[in-house]
């Protein structure tokens, strides 16, 4: 009698456990992996076929961030990202890289699950983000996934 008592008690507590340990391993998979916000911007970088830096304001051909505007999409309509109070109201910052890396980058700041980049005249591309799955698109193809490659600010080299 006691002996059934002793199992009785022991495995309500391994039943229990097991249950408990099962939940949090399901409920892993479904986890947002965050790593845009909060001042962890995405980082691009523009090359051509060539390797010549788009950004580079001595590129005859560069990309101008003048020019360049960001757009969230809200119930399918383009909203422009702008916010007169923050230091990047664009929620875009240009960065000149090129004395610690290969190429200038621009910074993304607001980001949302789908933005567009627009460059200018009839030159915009979309950039997706799955916080689910950690796979960052731009134009459909993947730039960066968080398994992969694991930074905590994402950085992607884009060829136009």
């Amino acid at each position: 009698m006691t002996l059934l008592i002793f199992k009785l008690k022991y495995m309500k507590k391994i039943v229990f456990l097991a249950v408990a340990i099962l939940l949090m391993v399901g409920c892993e998979k479904d986890k947002p992996i965050y790593v845009f916000g909060n001042g962890n911007p995405l980082y691009l970088s523009f090359i051509d076929i060539n390797g010549n830096d788009l950004l580079d304001p001595t590129n005859p051909n560069a990309l101008l961030f003048e020019f360049m505007y960001l757009y969230k999409l809200e119930n399918g309509e383009k909203k422009l990202v702008y916010n007169s109070n923050m230091d990047q109201a664009k929620g875009l910052l240009f960065l000149d890289e090129s004395n610690h890396s290969e190429y200038y980058r621009l910074g993304i700041f607001d980001f949302e699950e789908t933005m567009i980049l627009d460059f200018g005249g009839n030159n915009a591309d979309t950039i997706s983000y799955n916080e689910y799955s950690g796979i960052l698109t731009y134009d459909g193809k993947v730039v960066w996934d968080y398994e992969k490659d694991g930074l905590r600010h994402p950085i992607a080299t884009i060829v136009k």
